[in-house]
């Protein structure tokens, strides 16, 4: 076995190009099906990183075509599903949103996520967020 791995040897040593595209070929092999159990283990396998995920529930509001909602509405009908929800323990709000950052040279438009302030009470498996 010992001259069998020294003959490999000298035949790879031989023909580096044709190594160099077998090593390459399989670090991307290797790579590739690692990067797709990773997300098939994220997506299918692991369960929600949140404490009784079957019982999450998650609606949102559609703007109308005509006569877009303004924030102001929304926030408004979020206070009231939050004071007279009796099936729900809690009630958690957001939306992305545009907002300008001044007071530099020049203003910046940022994306942001205004959350509601129990957002931070809602807990992840593991103490992640509080």
């Amino acid at each position: 076995m010992r001259d069998d791995l020294r003959f490999g040897w000298r035949i790879l040593r031989k023909h580096k190009g044709s190594t160099a595209v077998a090593c390459l070929s399989l670090a991307l092999g290797i790579g590739a099906t690692t990067a797709m159990y990773s997300v098939i283990a994220a997506v299918l396998i692991e369960p929600f990183p949140y404490r009784h995920a079957d019982r999450i529930v998650r609606f949102y509001l559609t703007p109308q075509k005509s006569g877009a909602r303004r924030g102001l509405s929304l926030v408004g009908e979020y206070l009231e599903i939050a004071k007279q929800s009796n099936i729900f323990e809690d009630v958690i709000a957001n939306t992305w949103e545009d907002l300008t950052l001044t007071g530099g040279r020049e203003p910046e438009i940022l994306s942001g996520l205004p959350v509601s302030a129990n957002t931070f009470q809602f807990r992840l498996v593991g103490g992640i967020c509080g």
